[in-house]
């Protein structure tokens, strides 16, 4: 795997100045993933795909699959997803779908367009509590029940196993269950079933995929070379950088396939790094598009941006 990045307009001597606190939140990370503390990175490395197999042939059957769910148990998935043609140009059964906002009109405009008989829905909260994603599920259940459909077999339940209205619905109704991991949240659940199920559905190899993800982590977090260094001097420039004014960070991909990657970076720094009044906000765009319509402000607008390009 070839990875590459480079940094411009930093000072050096703003990183070299800070070489302690770069060093100290090194090796408190280090230690934290020698000590397994981080639930996302063990789920990887002792991923069972046993179950994800099990469910995909069964998925395999239907024509349309719907994927309920917002946040972390949508964005890391259909980030995997939409790298495979087969996702974004509908051209293989079964077509995914994935349903993420409350808003009626498209969601009725897209039940109109399937077989509804012929469609698996998987609904997916880690919680069981997410309030969207359960009007999603009685949007979908009442239409198939209003046109005498069968739901039988059509539906998979994918949250925690503990008391929530999401398994009370599943337990009553005899839904499919897949156990959401309750030691990973729900933006770093990409690795997990939750992201692994419509990247698999939608022919990405995800043993190749997690074999090296593996194999990248250990890299990084290896005492034998200095690769975690050079790969996350740009997040500690990030973070001086903040102290400095420059709370904007623009990330900007000039690949289409990348746009949805955006959006769940955009999860992952928000929720990770926007706390106790602290924190960048991070802005999606894409290339060739934004830079036609968005650069007059990066370059000529306010000086309170940090870039990342792809």
């Amino acid at each position: 795997m070839y990875f590459k990045q480079d940094l411009f307009n930093i000072d050096d001597n703003l990183l070299k100045r800070n070489k302690n606190i770069f060093e100290s939140v090194k090796k408190n990370l280090f230690e934290k993933i020698q000590k397994e503390e981080f639930g996302f990175v063990n789920n990887l490395k002792n991923n069972n795909l046993k179950v994800l197999k099990k469910v995909s042939k069964e998925l395999l059957k239907f024509d349309n699959i719907l994927f309920l769910g917002t946040g972390g148990s949508s964005l890391g998935g259909k980030t995997l997803a939409s790298m495979k043609k087969e996702f974004v140009l509908k051209i293989k059964n079964p077509k995914i779908f994935f349903i993420e906002n409350i808003d009626e009109q498209p969601i009725n405009d897209l039940l109109k367009t399937i077989n509804l008989s012929k469609t698996a829905v998987v609904v997916i909260s880690k919680s069981g509590e997410t309030l969207e994603t359960l009007a999603q599920y009685y949007l979908i259940l009442n239409e198939m029940k209003k046109n005498k459909i069968s739901v039988e077999g059509k539906y998979y339940i994918l949250t925690e196993n503990k008391n929530s209205t999401l398994k009370q619905i599943q337990e009553n109704e005899k839904f499919y269950f897949i156990e959401h991991d309750k030691n990973i949240g729900g933006r770093y659940s990409v690795f997990s079933i939750v992201g692994l199920l419509p990247a698999k559905l939608s022919g990405v190899n995800v043993e190749i995929l997690c074999d090296e993800a593996i194999t990248f982590l250990d890299s990084i977090f290896s005492k034998k070379n200095n690769i975690f260094d050079d790969l996350f001097k740009p997040v500690f420039s990030q973070f001086l950088l903040m102290k400095e004014g420059f709370n904007i960070n623009v990330f900007m991909p000039y690949i289409d396939s990348f746009h949805n990657l955006s959006y769940w970076l955009r999860q992952l720094w928000a929720e990770s790094v926007g706390k106790n009044g602290n924190g960048t906000t991070l802005v999606n765009a894409l290339g060739t598009v934004d830079q036609h319509s968005q650069l007059q402000l990066y370059l000529d607008g306010p000086r309170d941006k940090f870039f990342t390009i792809i």
